[in-house]
């Protein structure tokens, strides 16, 4: 690889890219140089990245002759309008399974791939499998709280907006979401993101526990950041949960609580571990039902760590 080689990052300017800048600036890449590209409605201008602007290249007009990588926090409308162009790059392409359908993507599963676009499971999905921790599953039912930061800054900043307004006994506006969010919530199912976030979720689940029958629900909660979700699973083998709990308090990457203190919201936030784990319950009536309370930072979990960890392994061994 030479020294001019760089990544391309096809994003918009959010919660998503923050997290990644700034994991990207912690890792051992972060001497590989970073081109930052837009579609034609992105405005943004630039974003700060290691004390300085990192300014946004349209994607129509850049030349990936030099490109090592090109990862895409984009979504799946996004990418279908740029289908052509995307399809035609050289380079490795690394993002989240569903939102690179339009390019054939393959599933990543961990080893040293080799195709050339890589899809990782979306980011309660991987939480999920960092959890069971291998064990196979026959089912899963899950009930899944996201925060006003799925849909980027702009939905961050309504909710505070709302907020304000109903304290001032002022009239609520809705723009970025489809009604009320402040002190209220929803099944996301009421919107198409949050239809289609259900299907890519399921998917997900299908493809990486060998077709477990997956049950699912999505809720639209008034927070600015951080997933919970409520998981009952049923293992292909009888609970060792002396097993597990051991596995949990030695794996880095999960805060495992005995007792349910410190699985609220707040807590999971404000924490600097990736995972929060906790409530976990055996079934009385089935010796292969484990429940539990899981909570993390999406953008911190699913794009800080898994994406830079698949990059690193990309960049080091192939190319």
């Amino acid at each position: 690889m030479g020294g001019q080689m760089s990544v391309a990052i096809l994003a918009s300017e959010g919660l998503s890219l923050e997290a990644l800048l700034e994991a990207w600036g912690e890792s051992c890449l972060s001497e590989m140089p970073l081109q930052l590209l837009a579609v034609a409605d992105n405005p943004s201008a630039s974003v700060m990245y290691a004390g300085r602007p990192l300014f946004f290249q349209p994607l129509e007009a850049y030349d990936f002759g030099q490109t090592a990588l090109l990862i895409v926090l984009e979504s799946d409308l996004v990418v279908q309008g740029y289908q052509s162009l995307l399809q035609g790059v050289k380079c490795p392409v690394l993002g989240f399974r569903a939102d690179l359908q339009s390019l054939d993507v393959q599933m990543y599963t961990g080893g040293f791939p080799q195709q050339a676009v890589i899809g990782l499971p979306l980011p309660p999905v991987q939480a999920l499998l960092q959890v069971l921790q291998g064990n196979a599953c026959e089912a899963l039912d899950l009930v899944l709280m996201y925060p006003a930061a799925l849909l980027g800054q702009a939905g961050i900043q309504e909710l505070a907006s709302q907020a304000a307004r109903l304290l001032n006994v002022q009239a609520v506006e809705h723009k970025v979401f489809h009604k009320q969010l402040a002190f209220n919530y929803y099944p996301l199912t009421e919107t198409q993101l949050g239809r289609e976030l259900e299907q890519g979720l399921r998917e997900d689940c299908r493809r990486l526990f060998a077709d477990a029958q997956t049950h699912l629900r999505t809720v639209q909660m008034p927070v600015f950041h951080g997933v919970g979700m409520s998981v009952s699973a049923v293992l292909a083998e009888p609970v060792d949960i002396d097993a597990l709990k051991e596995a949990w308090s030695a794996d880095g990457m999960i805060d495992f609580h005995e007792s349910t203190e410190g699985l609220s919201n707040l807590d999971v936030v404000q924490r600097d571990t990736l995972l929060t784990l906790g409530d976990v319950r055996l079934s009385e009536h089935d010796e292969y039902r484990l429940d539990f309370w899981l909570g993390f930072d999406e953008a911190k979990f699913g794009v800080g760590q898994n994406l830079i960890s698949v990059a690193e392994i990309l960049l080091k061994h192939h190319l």
